[in-house]
């Protein structure tokens, strides 16, 4: 019986030859095809490992960047007044509550108030009176100028235009005394840069116009004082 399969010693032109190439091209060819697979798939890994180490995976962008925090360093709450500021405003012996300073959202605030409701017989300079005060470091400008804006003295109709030395702006807000009520207070805000003031005081054997004014010498004392701890 003849033996028609191709044998390694075909030679070429031999039909035998022929088809002997054909299966180990197909070999080649697939091991070809399979190595090509294999180096996309690697591809493909090292390309979804990379993105997802830097957070962009999905279209995403993950920030890094650290957070915002205010750069002006503010005094206790009742050390933002010196004992010889204080004693001019709230003579005598006035009680004290203060806070700060302490982080209010992306803000640092020191806040203090003092009130001496009783005269001292012995003392003509001694009346009652109340003063209110507080500080805020904003992170930026931007920041500073929100929270001036959203103060009291800064809304409703009463509000109006301040002066206050050493100010970028401020604005001022007098309540009158009603009928038989409480006296007048006068509020005042001032920022200067990424820094806002607010004072709140009330003076009862002052005329209002002395009230309001000093309720801007004291925001500019403010400015200064928080200045001067940098």
């Amino acid at each position: 019986m003849r033996d028609d399969r191709p044998t390694d010693s075909a030679e070429p032109g031999d039909p035998a030859y022929s088809a002997l190439r054909r299966p180990r091209r197909r070999v080649a060819l697939i091991a070809a095809a399979v190595v090509c697979v294999v180096a996309a798939g690697v591809a493909l890994g090292l390309l979804i490992a990379t993105r997802d180490s830097s957070g962009e995976a999905n279209g995403l962008t993950i920030a890094e960047s650290p957070e915002q925090l205010p750069t002006l360093s503010l005094p206790a709450g009742c050390d933002l007044l010196t004992p010889g500021q204080l004693e001019a405003l709230v003579p005598g012996t006035p009680t004290r509550v203060g806070r700060g300073p302490e982080v209010v959202l992306d803000a640092t605030e020191s806040a203090c108030g003092w009130a001496n409701k009783s005269p001292d017989p012995d003392d003509p300079r001694v009346q009652p009176a109340a003063l209110e005060v507080k500080a805020t470091a904003a992170v930026d400008e931007d920041s500073a100028r929100q929270t001036l804006k959203t103060s009291l003295p800064c809304q409703g109709s009463h509000s109006t235009k301040a002066i206050v030395e050493g100010a970028d702006e401020a604005c001022l807000n007098h309540k009158s005394a009603g009928k038989g009520g409480p006296v007048d207070v006068s509020t005042v805000s001032a920022r200067y840069s990424t820094l806002v003031v607010e004072v709140s005081y009330e003076r009862r054997a002052w005329p209002a116009w002395r009230v309001d004014d000093q309720s801007a010498v004291t925001a500019a004392a403010l400015i200064g004082r928080v200045a001067q701890v940098q």
